[in-house]
């Protein structure tokens, strides 16, 4: 039980930071424009 609930954080947390990082780098090419 408690190794699921820290994949789902874990993979939850991978998700979030390649959005974060997806959303950066959207937002940097943006700003060149």
């Amino acid at each position: 039980m408690l190794y699921t609930v820290l994949d789902v954080i874990i993979i939850g947390g991978g998700c979030g930071i390649a959005a974060y990082l997806l959303y950066n780098m959207l937002r940097e090419t943006f700003r060149k424009k």
